[in-house]
């Protein structure tokens, strides 16, 4: 009997440890200001994280000066058959996928199974029904960290989607100017 109580304790306490808040990232303002990552070592200035606001933003008007009708209907051409931008456009959907399964983890697992059959030779009916419930507790923020990755996921993919947008555009644009001034010589 004391056996079966002090399980069931261990199972309560488990169960309340999953209400513990987990401590958070570090943010961009703390690491700069400790600018330690450990006690003993001391983190260069130039190495700690510049946060993405500081890079200039995507701007397709980069070279407005010297568009011409010509040169935007070849850059909007490209942009829509680029293989490369519809790799990272599925990229991008993929990490949306991927942030829908890991929330989908956080939440109790539901499944069940049922079945019927008859036999002709007897006239005998069977059914059977099975059920279950699951949930896995989020104790040491496996679960949570795991989504905030796939969020930072999606956040990554569509800025690397948007700075290869902006390179294919330099390029188209370089190979038509490349192009303008070999036809003059």
């Amino acid at each position: 009997m004391r056996k079966g109580s002090n399980f069931g304790v261990l199972i309560l306490l488990l169960s309340f440890s999953a209400c513990i808040n987990l401590k958070n990232a570090p943010q961009q303002e703390e690491i700069v200001d400790g600018n330690a990552a450990l006690e003993n070592v001391q983190v260069p200035q130039d190495w700690i994280f510049q946060e993405l606001t500081d890079s200039p933003e995507l701007e397709m008007g980069w070279a407005a000066e010297w568009q011409t009708a010509a040169l935007v209907d070849l850059v909007k051409e490209t942009l829509i058959y680029n293989a490369d931008l519809q790799v990272a456009q599925s990229r991008v959907e993929a990490s949306q996928q991927g942030l829908t399964i890991a929330r989908s983890r956080m939440l109790p697992l539901i499944g069940g199974m049922a079945n019927y059959s008859r036999e002709f030779v007897n006239s005998a009916n069977t059914a059977l029904g099975l059920g279950s419930i699951s949930w896995e507790a989020d104790l040491w923020g496996k679960l949570r960290y795991g989504k905030k990755g796939a969020e930072t996921n999606i956040l990554a993919q569509s800025y690397a989607q948007e700075k290869m947008q902006q390179v294919i555009a330099a390029a188209v644009g370089k190979a038509y100017y490349t192009a303008i001034c070999l036809n003059l010589q």
